[in-house]
């Protein structure tokens, strides 16, 4: 997971997800691609994106927060 002003968690589910830390609250979800392949840790340059992998071996750059 990575926490900027929320946390930022890649899943199985195709999603990166976007909760909040002091609720828990999943607040947004963003698909990945096609959503079929599981998207790994999220990573950051400079907090304005997030830098995530997949199992199908593309590597995506998705603007925070979550469109």
């Amino acid at each position: 997971p990575l926490l900027l002003d929320n946390l930022y968690v890649g899943s199985s589910d195709g999603q990166v997800h976007e909760f909040d830390p002091a609720t828990g609250i999943d607040q947004k979800q963003f698909m990945v691609g096609d959503g079929t392949a599981t998207v790994g840790t999220p990573s950051t340059e400079d907090g304005s994106q997030v830098f995530v992998g997949t199992t199908a071996g593309t590597l995506y750059a998705i603007p925070i927060p979550l469109p």
